[in-house]
């Protein structure tokens, strides 16, 4: 958390809300003593989860006298030069907009592990999920993925040179940056997602209600510590089998109750994505079988059933 607060400093922020989130550690007094009136940091007595946190930062952006905020995981860290180019990129998107747009609008940084298909140098309309696929598959896409499978692509560092930005329909929290505005317009992270996915839910509330999000690719985040379903051996980033090999079973369980909640309930249906989601999970199915984890597909299952049916909020399977 240090190296994020001390790069934002450099970075010439203004100042950082902490949100203490039931932490076992001291933080009030660590933050304090080392950056003193540069950072407020608001204690909550327990762990109310990632959907919690980021709320009662919100909350507190509102209160603050900060016309801009920027979202950042305590181990997101700024590049050299990101903050400025997130704000000048800010200005350049408003000025293409009709007046009073601020509240709608959202540029966002470039993080490769959350971003493969621009870090590999795929073009832009590659990024975005088509209409009607399911947590990211549809049935037109399989052809290429297999090729993609036989003959793997590299990361292609040279792609961002031609890809200054692209629009997305949602992205993940670490690198928004945003007029207090939007918060205003669009309202609060919804907390009984508990875990994972409302940072979707929250962008995707604001691209579907008439809002932009826009990633600029030189304005660069770095995750210091790897997500757990890029970090599973042998996977691809957030493929299938990162999902059945990934660690931590209260991890799965909240992002495939929250993602099942977020593509029945709030995302548009249609007949071409029930036919994706039964090939998906049917793809699920042999994975699982492949490497001999059923009992990651029986979580699965238990966490989609659960979305399905809206039981949101702290499960009693995972408390936290």
């Amino acid at each position: 958390m240090s190296r994020t607060i001390e790069r934002a400093r450099q970075e010439g922020s203004d100042g950082v809300i902490v949100i203490d989130n039931g932490s076992e550690d001291n933080i009030l007094s660590l933050v304090s003593d080392l950056y003193g009136g540069f950072c407020s940091v608001i204690q909550i007595d327990r762990n109310i989860g990632s959907a919690g946190g980021f709320k009662a930062g919100f909350e507190e952006a509102l209160k603050s006298d900060f016309d801009f905020v920027l979202l950042l995981d305590d181990d997101n860290c700024l590049e050299i030069g990101a903050l400025i180019k997130l704000r000048k990129a800010f200005d350049v998107e408003l000025s293409a907009l009709p007046l009073g747009s601020s509240s709608g609008l959202i540029v966002t940084a470039f993080r490769s592990d959350h971003h493969p298909e621009i870090a590999m140098g795929f073009p832009p309309d590659r990024v975005n999920p088509r209409p009607s696929s399911y947590i990211g598959f549809h049935i037109v896409d399989l052809p290429r993925k297999l090729i993609r499978r036989i003959f793997p692509v590299t990361k292609n560092r040279k792609g961002l040179v031609e890809i200054n930005k692209v629009e997305l329909n949602f992205a993940p929290w670490g690198g928004l940056f945003f007029h207090r505005s939007l918060i205003g317009r669009f309202g609060f992270p919804l907390e009984n997602f508990v875990l994972y996915i409302e940072d979707t839910e929250y962008t995707w509330r604001v691209t579907s209600g008439g809002g932009k999000i826009v990633l600029i690719t030189s304005a660069e985040v770095e995750d210091i510590d790897k997500s757990w379903n890029v970090t599973a051996p042998g996977t691809n980033p957030g493929g299938i089998a990162s999902l059945i090999l990934g660690e931590g079973d209260f991890r799965v369980y909240y992002r495939m109750r929250n993602l099942a909640f977020f593509q029945r309930h709030i995302l548009p249906q249609s007949f071409l994505k029930t036919v994706n989601f039964y090939m998906y999970w049917s793809i699920v199915f042999l994975f699982a079988v492949r490497y001999r984890r059923l009992d990651r597909w029986r979580l699965i299952c238990v966490a989609l059933r659960d979305g399905h049916a809206k039981r949101l909020g702290v499960s009693p399977l995972f408390p936290l």
